[in-house]
């Protein structure tokens, strides 16, 4: 389905969603020429492969964040405005995400209201509630409701347990996990510093193209798993013919890309700072019934470090799926002393991603770059590079 109009309500005042006017081919090629003049600068600048579309482009995330705010004396839970970031629109409903959306969202915001719990204020860092996270597996039944507040307040478990877990969602959704995080943290951002899982099971699960993975309320995970098993295909196509070879995964997550490399590897090495992220790889490689990873619970610089000398010319592949910022200096010279004979770097960030792509050129060529769109009727979108070593 590819709208002549936007079919959100918000749309135009909602910052969630910048493209949703335009034919879904259209938002293709808008994507592919701002990758064209970003790569054109580039010495011998690469051809661009055309953007692989994702395979749903309506209520493809599975994770959303939605904030609290007090709005003309109004408790509101929403996103931010397109126009004044300062401002949260009460959201109703959101295409990008889930058909769910109406009933949760109604049913949080009326039971909140009654309790008359207050909002936290951005200027004055006060109040109790902050963000609403929910996550929906789009292959399982999970539904997932994560309200993050301050320690300033009590939340009433068992009004918000009564009120939830008997809704009726749609697509055969269940609520399956109700946690109560607590973030006192002045960043925009969720950091918790404690947190209750106080109905269900406190992780999401998600199967992707055969193997099943275990989400845990604040792990990272792609948020659309369509395109995700689009994108293992692509790269297992790259793969092949290594079984007597070894691959190190880097900032590895829940173990996603490494359980797939585990199926055409020797052996894999997946480096990943959050700890509970490697206690779920751990599980989620039991859950496959795979046993060549060895997952290091490890800052990536100080890993790569650490190994240098058993790495050095004896990793195949390595692939790299950083944070936004991208990669540090010693981090790339890191890897350039490995010496791997290929990477394989994939980024939602196509400007921290060509700073980073330059710092390899005096050792590798760049074989292919390949875009997939992980976020239709937004302008963002997901890059991928393979390197030879020269």
């Amino acid at each position: 389905m590819s709208p002549t109009k936007f079919v959100c309500k918000h749309f135009g005042v909602c910052g969630g969603c910048r493209f949703q006017d335009l034919e879904y081919p259209e938002q293709l090629e808008r994507k592919q020429k701002f990758l064209g003049s970003l790569f054109s600068p580039l010495k011998n600048s690469p051809k661009i492969l055309p953007i692989i579309p994702s395979p749903k482009i309506y209520f493809y995330r599975n994770k959303m964040e939605f904030s609290f705010a007090q709005e003309a004396s109004e408790l509101v839970c929403g996103l931010h405005s397109r126009l004044n970031k300062r401002k949260v629109i009460d959201v109703e409903e959101c295409f990008l995400f889930s058909e769910n959306v109406p009933l949760v969202l109604e049913k949080v915001k009326d039971l909140l209201r009654k309790e008359r719990l207050s909002s936290y204020s951005t200027f004055s860092h006060r109040g109790f509630l902050r963000y609403l996270v929910l996550r929906e597996s789009k292959t399982k039944n999970d539904f997932m409701v994560n309200i993050v507040t301050t320690s300033e307040g009590s939340l009433d478990k068992e009004a918000f347990k009564s009120a939830l877990i008997s809704l009726r969602l749609k697509d055969n959704k269940r609520i399956t996990s109700l946690v109560w995080t607590i973030s006192d943290k002045l960043s925009d951002a969720v950091v918790p510093e404690k947190f209750e899982v106080f109905y269900g099971q406190d992780y999401l699960e998600e199967e992707i193209k055969g193997f099943k993975f275990r989400i845990p309320a604040f792990s990272f995970f792609q948020v659309n798993p369509f395109i995700l098993e689009v994108f293992f295909e692509f790269i297992k196509t790259h793969l092949k013919g290594n079984k007597e070879n070894s691959a190190l995964d880097l900032f590895s997550g829940v173990g996603s890309l490494s359980l797939l490399l585990a199926k055409e590897f020797s052996f894999v090495w997946a480096i990943e700072q959050d700890e509970l992220a490697i206690k779920t790889s751990l599980v989620n490689a039991s859950l496959n019934n795979i046993n060549n990873v060895s997952f290091l619970n490890s800052d990536v610089k100080k890993a790569l470090f650490l190994n240098l000398n058993l790495w050095k010319e004896r990793i195949f592949l390595v692939f790299i799926n950083p944070p936004r910022a991208g990669l540090s200096k010693k981090i790339i010279k890191r890897i350039k002393t490995i010496a791997p004979k290929r990477i394989i770097y994939s980024s939602c960030n196509p400007k921290s991603f060509i700073v980073d792509l330059q710092s390899f050129l005096d050792s590798y060529r760049i074989r292919l770059i390949q875009p997939f769109d992980f976020f239709p009727h937004t302008p963002h979108i997901e890059v991928l590079a393979l390197l030879e070593r020269r």
